[in-house]
């Protein structure tokens, strides 16, 4: 029997480095923490080397990697029910807990023939998902009964580098999600799905009692403002299969709500508006400002542009259940990032260059920029960071702006609600915001909300734990 990995890397571009060292471990959630050791490094070469039909590579094993993986039976019988098998990319410069990391089940180890490593990068170079499975597996993806007896043999190492068709544009990081196989027959074939029901199907029952209640009402009243949706935007890259290609994440909550097409840089200038029209402590800013995209290119856009750890939620204004998807205007949003040292360090290295050089002194003679606009300029030369004090509370934080048309109608609070929902997921504990201490509608609406200051804080940043959300708002209290 042979662990033999097969490993392919799709690469989107590449940065010249000597290579990318791969750890790997297994662990178990009722022992302790195993500690990485050393898989190998993946040799890469220049983009132009690789060919369109695939070019070979190498990966150099570590000279302890058999000793690791008798290691890994020794301290975690790979045979036992919830032992996991991790492979992560090492990232100079950041802990282990936010490496690209991918997860198999370890019973599946030792009787593998082969398995397949994707390492995805975005544009910049910067490795920032890793997908790995090994085959065969069982169809209904359980352990087999193994010789508990036999160690893991040599390893036998195939590389082959493929470019994708269509590099992602935008990508979330990933946490490790277990492979699942397709789905067998006990006979080995595919298994075909049962046919999806219909609308009208599934909810026949609904529409008719809706229909009777609506019938009954002899005084239909006009709705008096429009129906808002936030509806789920997502696109798969044919090329990075398991990659949001968009930090744009919305999720569906009106009863008319349906999918719409990936959230790109289209959706720019209707964050840098509502940005805009929000900045002057929750007023327009307009007539502040000669150049009037400064605000969203500080505290929008970059949640478009970068790929580290970010995340956002918009709010659609949708005017009928019938209107088409170009009479959908976004009216609202809240963005952020998942780990807020890890967005600082790709905003500096991929967002701020550009803009410094575009507001570079003396560079701005016609029209002079105005005192709001130095203030900004300001912060694109030098972004203030944040405290360890803030980091410590939660290593996530947030925006929210919502146009004052759509303002005290409660969707701030759902956008909220659906932030911390999503962070929670993801395994975070905490969020918090900076607000302008001169707007005093936005401190009575996040001190409702339950919003706090904390220990070491800077002056107008709140926070608020997952915890003390749900307490609040989603125990049945409100």
């Amino acid at each position: 029997m042979y662990f033999s990995p097969l490993i392919a890397l799709l690469l989107v571009s590449f940065a010249d480095a000597q290579g990318i060292r791969v750890q790997h471990r297994v662990v178990h959630p009722n022992l302790p923490i195993t500690a990485w050791s050393e898989l190998g490094t993946v040799a890469l070469p220049s983009l132009h080397s690789i060919s369109p039909s695939g070019s070979p590579a190498t990966l150099n094993p570590s000279d302890t990697l058999l000793d690791d993986l008798s290691k890994f039976t020794q301290s975690v019988d790979p045979t036992l029910e919830g032992a996991m098998y991790q492979v992560a990319l090492e990232r100079p410069g950041v802990t282990d807990d936010v490496w690209p990391t991918s997860v198999v089940k370890a019973c599946h180890l030792p009787g593998s023939t082969s398995a397949h490593l994707t390492i995805h990068f975005s544009p910049s170079g910067l490795p920032f998902a890793v997908d790995h499975f090994v085959s065969p597996v069982p169809h209904d993806g359980s352990c087999p009964a193994l010789d508990t007896h036999k160690s893991y043999p040599a390893l036998n190492t195939t590389i082959s580098l493929m470019l994708p068709r269509q590099p992602p544009q935008h990508v979330h990081f990933l946490t490790p999600e277990l492979r699942t196989p397709p789905p067998l027959t006990a006979e080995g074939e595919p298994m075909v799905p049962a046919p999806e029901k219909s609308f009208l199907q599934k909810y026949w029952i609904y529409i008719v009692i809706i229909l009777g209640v609506l019938s009954d009402r002899s005084n239909p009243r006009v709705h008096e403002t429009p129906k808002l949706i936030l509806s789920f935007r997502t696109r798969f890259d044919a090329a990075a299969q398991i990659c949001f290609s968009s930090p744009i994440v919305i999720l569906c909550i009106s009863s008319h709500a349906h999918l719409h097409p990936s959230c790109d840089q289209g959706d720019e200038a209707a964050l840098s508006k509502i940005c805009l029209e929000t900045s002057d402590a929750g007023e327009s800013g307009r007539d502040l400002h000669n150049y009037p995209s400064l605000p969203g290119e500080v505290y929008a856009l970059p949640y478009v542009n970068v790929s580290d750890c970010v995340w956002g939620f918009v709010l659609v204004d949708k005017p009928t259940e019938t209107s088409p998807p170009s009479d959908e205007s976004v009216v609202g949003y809240t963005l952020g990032a998942l780990d807020s040292r890890a967005f600082e360090a790709a905003t500096a290295q991929a967002w701020w260059p550009p803009l410094k050089a575009k507001y570079a002194g003396g560079s701005l003679t016609t029209p002079q920029p105005t005192e709001t606009d130095k203030k900004y300029i300001k912060s694109i030369m030098n972004f203030p960071l944040a405290s360890e004090a803030q980091i410590a509370f939660s290593p996530a934080h947030l925006h929210i702006d919502i146009l004052e048309s759509h303002q005290r109608k409660g969707w701030g609070k759902r956008l909220i609600g659906t932030a911390i929902r999503h962070l929670k997921e993801k395994e975070l504990k905490a969020v918090w915001l900076g607000m302008d201490p001169r707007n005093k509608a936005a401190a009575l609406f996040y001190e409702r909300l339950g919003f706090h200051m904390f220990d070491g804080a800077p002056q107008a940043v709140l926070g608020i734990t997952v915890e003390e959300w749900e307490n609040k708002w989603e125990n049945g209290n409100h």
